[in-house]
């Protein structure tokens, strides 16, 4: 595939002193020594193997020094080093032999556990020390009031300098996450601000890492789970050495572990680490090649020309429905969590959406002026290339004035939208939700073009539609709405559509449980999506 993902998201990335996927993990790696491994015995009449080296003058005096006995002792000392060379060489290739210095200490699923136990328990109970983790000196803890805009703005500014970037492309790309979406995944219903943990410097009061838990009941299988969802793990850059995630990470264990009910958490993250449950790819869907391109997030495959590309990405018209997809209002918040609670039932790995849940959605950030009004989706040939004038010159690859109008015109950059089909009778039929993330560019792309505006599929649920209709119409709503290509796991039933719909395979993305035994769930088990 030549499309150069991003895939790191999000996420709640227990990844170590340093949130994003291009630095080391905080896990100490070393070599393992198996129990299960002898020394090959030597048959009668066989000569030893000889050492590096032996022949040299220097090497003949020290054996014929040492005696039959030091010889001996030599080769048994390289036998165990070729031993520890292959057990590191495999546990690269092995994940699963990988020690963590961290999480092996932790009650979670090891990587060499059944893969399918059937069963649904928690492994331990967690007793939580009385008294705060201590941090370094110079630093002290904090609970970020996040309804307060100045402390949200202090977030978001936070997040916008020193969470998640992709360097894998040749332009970096780096996440910002808006204050509606920060509003959207920790303000929820039944918040604790307990749970938005930072730390501070003792004299400025300067905000330097930051983590997060929010509360909420989660089905696996048919079993009730109060869980913490963890995510936007962060520590500024320059702090990295100084080992504070791990610090964060068990700071928030005991604070959950305080609270009446909850032991579990739920998290992700980009590398395989143990109390993995599940393994999802993200997938992408152009929807402006051209800048796309110019920004390094994709490159073009041999013998294939950019017309070619650009058209091969062309996004169909919306497709006219009866009843007509319309933006979700408050007043729909019921009958939309019951569609989303019925339609979830098919996962093994799930939420429980109350009606406060869904309404929070549109009540956080509210309607923004980009977004495709009733009239918009009722006439497409206002919205996109629809005369045979603009179709042909996109099939010549001539989009260079639709994607500068896109360019210049002013856009909400991370938002929420959430569309809804009702009958007559007001319940719902079908349902999708998209969220917005504005990727700043930073490098070889940058003179051209200073962001990426990046429409995540959220969740949906298929009633009347297939999810190739629903997906689809999800593309085309991002394409109105001015975003540049579409990211999605294939959790759900995402993963059945993806190569219809010319999505392009990208990086993987494990979920952990916390505390909690159950069986391992391949991505269309998995119903449960984190920002």
């Amino acid at each position: 595939p030549y499309i150069s993902c991003l895939c790191t998201e999000h996420v709640c990335s227990f990844q170590g002193p340093i949130s994003g996927r291009t630095q080391k993990s905080w896990h100490t790696v070393g070599t393992m020594t198996d129990k299960d491994n002898t020394s090959p015995k030597k048959q009668p009449g066989s000569p030893s193997p000889p050492a590096a080296g032996d022949g040299s003058p220097k090497k003949q005096k020290q054996t014929a020094g040492q005696g039959a006995g030091g010889t001996k002792l030599k080769d048994a000392k390289q036998l165990q080093a070729m031993i520890d060379e292959s057990e590191r060489r495999e546990a690269q290739v092995n994940p699963a032999l990988r020690p963590h210095a961290f999480w092996d200490e932790q009650p979670v699923l090891k990587l060499t556990d059944a893969a399918n136990t059937g069963e649904y328990a928690p492994l331990e109970f967690v007793t939580p020390r009385p008294e705060p983790y201590p941090l370094p000196q110079g630093f002290v803890w904090d609970c970020l009031d996040l309804k307060d805009d100045k402390q949200l703005e202090e977030l978001h500014s936070f997040l916008a300098e020193h969470y998640i970037e992709d360097r894998e492309v040749q332009s970096t790309l780096r996440f910002t996450y808006s204050k509606d979406i920060l509003r959207i995944a920790l303000l929820s219903p039944g918040f604790l601000s307990d749970w938005h943990i930072g730390v501070r410097t003792e004299g400025k009061r300067k905000l330097v890492a930051f983590i997060s838990g929010t509360p909420q009941l989660l089905l696996m299988g048919e079993e009730k789970v109060k869980e913490c969802t963890v995510n936007f793990l962060c520590v500024m850059r320059k702090l990295r050495a100084k080992r504070l995630a791990p610090v964060l990470i068990k700071e928030l264990t005991r604070r959950v572990a305080a609270t009446e009910g909850y032991q579990q958490a739920i998290y992700t993250n980009t590398d395989l680490l143990p109390g993995a449950i599940g393994t999802c790819v993200y997938w992408h869907r152009p929807l402006n090649f051209r800048k796309l391109l110019e920004c390094q997030f994709v490159g073009v495959p041999a013998k294939v020309t950019i017309s070619a590309a650009i058209r091969l990405f062309r996004v169909p018209d919306p497709v006219q429905r009866s009843p007509p997809f319309q933006r979700m209002e408050v007043k729909d918040a019921a009958a939309v969590a019951e569609l989303l609670n019925g339609y979830l039932k098919k996962f093994r790995v799930r939420p429980h959406f109350t009606e406060e849940t869904v309404a929070h959605w549109v009540t956080a950030c509210g309607p923004k002026d980009t977004a495709p009004s009733a009239a918009a989706a009722a006439a497409p040939a206002a919205n996109g290339a629809s005369s045979s004038e603009e179709k042909e010159k996109a099939e010549n690859g001539g989009e260079e004035k639709e994607e500068g109008a896109e360019e210049a015109k002013e856009v909400d950059t991370a938002t929420m939208y959430c569309f809804v089909r009702k009958d007559k009778k007001g319940a719902a039929l079908d349902f999708f939700s998209l969220y917005g993330l504005d990727f700043r560019v930073v490098g070889q792309g940058e003179q051209k073009h200073s962001h990426l505006r990046v429409a995540y599929l959220y969740y949906y649920a298929a009633g009347t539609l297939s999810a190739t209709d629903l997906v689809g119409d999800a593309i085309a709503n991002a394409k109105q709405l001015g975003y540049d290509v579409v990211n999605s796991l294939d959790a759900l039933e995402t993963g059945t559509v993806v190569k219809e719909l010319k999505f392009e395979p990208g990086k993987p993305l494990h979920y952990y449980m916390y505390n909690y035994r159950c069986p391992r769930s391949q991505p269309h088990e998995i119903g449960m999506l984190l920002f």
